[in-house]
């Protein structure tokens, strides 16, 4: 059967400033929205953690990425896969018990008639397109944030897509299947792209694709982000100061400093980090920020320091937190990130045939366990991507790429991440002094959606 190439565009942007509100409870995640949406937050939680572990090629490096997003993207791919390769993007979410799901069925009205079919994994789909609208159901009056996502297909004239892909497609992902002309106008075809892009990142993202697609491309998936915030506390410019944040124990950068007092905030500790939230308006949105303690052997190595972070654990960590005052000292900084995860996704499904595992109760492997033997794993084995279930030709995945910016107005911060060091007690508060690499997401609290994942190794790269 032929194959055909395929990318997949992921853009991603979020963006932020400051407004102040009187401080609230600490919030609670809503039972029945995690009966609703249980299994896609698993999913989205969990991705960045183990993106972040196949994907960093440096240790040292700056890392970001929308799981949210990302999970988009995977459960779209899902919906064009098959067999073997459609049980390996599940296993990328890491979703407990997902044999159960192999077999799911679902409804649809058609012709006055309900008919009903098999659809694998389609409680991920629902779960996942509910969470979206969750995100986005804000009446414009009390919006204290702006969340945009919208995914497109750009699909050659010669490639004749399957009604149902492109049913689902609409259905749980809001996704359209856009007709363009790889093969005869791939100049054309470029602009138009990046207009879409540009357009759904409110112009931060103005070129996704720096050249004409091949000719022979078949089909451009993308997903574009949007998100705009304010502050909770802003800060002042007036405090700003000066510093060396230490990137290593014998590296330093220059930076300018941000500090303000934070009043009844969310702040946490364990044995191995301390965690504080930095809360956006109405602490609708949070700003979670992760500091390996001080005698933690990976305090300046971000990568395998999140390789000891655990999903569960860190959701538990949040359970537990209190509210205290706090003075913050942060960096201001602009980050961005654009990476592959197609060479790493092939790498990994030969991986998956060397390293199989097997247990009584048949849940999925947790990447997590594995990060270590899969960074060490080498093979010559290739093998093409192939969605068997999107056309009626076999479509080749060609590139996964996703690229994230995140900027920030400087009435809020520079830069998306926010991180901390040591601990001082300074009568009722504590004190951040944010000064050397950390771990950041940003979630949404009433639903605790993760839209971003990040680690910042240098915040002056």
């Amino acid at each position: 059967m032929t194959s055909r190439l395929f990318y997949l565009l992921l853009a991603v942007v979020w963006m932020h400033i400051g407004a102040q509100e009187v401080p609230k409870p600490l919030p609670s995640v809503d039972d029945q929205l995690v009966r609703r949406f249980g299994l896609a937050l698993e999913a989205v939680f969990g991705v960045g953690i183990r993106l972040q572990a196949f994907l960093q090629d440096d240790k040292n490096d700056n890392f970001l990425v929308s799981p949210i997003s990302a999970t988009v993207v995977i459960g779209q791919l899902i919906l064009g896969a098959e067999g073997e390769f459609r049980r390996q993007l599940v296993d990328l979410l890491a979703l407990p018990n997902s044999h159960l799901y192999e077999n799911d069925r679902i409804e649809t009205y058609s012709n006055k008639t309900n008919v009903s079919c098999v659809l694998p994994y389609s409680t991920l789909h629902v779960q996942l397109s509910g969470l979206l609208k969750a995100l986005e159901s804000n009446p414009a009056s009390t919006k204290q944030f702006i969340l945009k996502q919208k995914s497109a297909a750009f699909v050659d004239s010669s490639v004749v897509v399957k009604e149902t892909f492109q049913k689902y497609l609409r259905i749980f992902y809001d996704a359209r299947v856009r007709i363009v002309d790889f093969k005869n106008n791939p100049v054309k075809t470029m602009r138009v792209i990046n207009s879409w892009v540009s357009k759904n990142t409110n112009g931060l993202i103005k070129t996704v694709l720096a050249g004409p697609p091949a000719p022979t491309t078949a089909s451009i998936f993308t997903n574009a982000v949007y998100f705009k915030a304010m502050w909770e506390t802003p800060f002042s410019d007036v405090l700003n100061r000066r510093g060396h944040f230490n990137v290593s124990a014998t590296k330093q950068v220059s930076v300018t400093y941000m500090i303000n007092l934070m009043e009844q905030i969310f702040y946490a500790e364990t044995a191995d980090y301390r965690m504080i939230a930095l809360p956006y308006t109405n602490e609708e949105l949070s700003m979670y920020i992760m500091l390996p303690k001080p005698n933690h052997q990976y305090k300046y190595d971000m990568k395998n320091f999140v390789q000891t972070l655990k999903s569960r654990e860190i959701l538990e960590t949040i359970a537990k937190g209190r509210r205290h005052d706090v003075m913050v000292k942060l960096p201001k900084m602009t980050l961005s990130n654009t990476f592959s995860i197609l060479d790493q996704l092939k790498k990994y499904r030969v991986f998956k045939k060397h390293h199989i595992v097997v247990n009584s109760t048949n849940a999925v492997d947790k990447l997590e366990d594995k990060v270590d033997a899969f960074a060490n794993f080498t093979t010559g084995e290739q093998g093409d991507i192939l969605l068997t279930n999107a056309a009626k030709e076999n479509l080749r995945v060609d590139d996964i790429v996703q690229q994230v910016v995140i900027a920030v107005n400087e009435v809020g911060t520079e830069a998306a991440a926010v991180s901390v060091s040591t601990i001082d007690y300074m009568g009722g508060s504590k004190n951040f002094r944010i000064e050397r690499p950390f771990v950041f997401f940003i979630r949404h609290e009433a639903t605790s959606a993760t839209l971003f994942w990040g680690t910042v190794s240098n915040p002056a790269p």
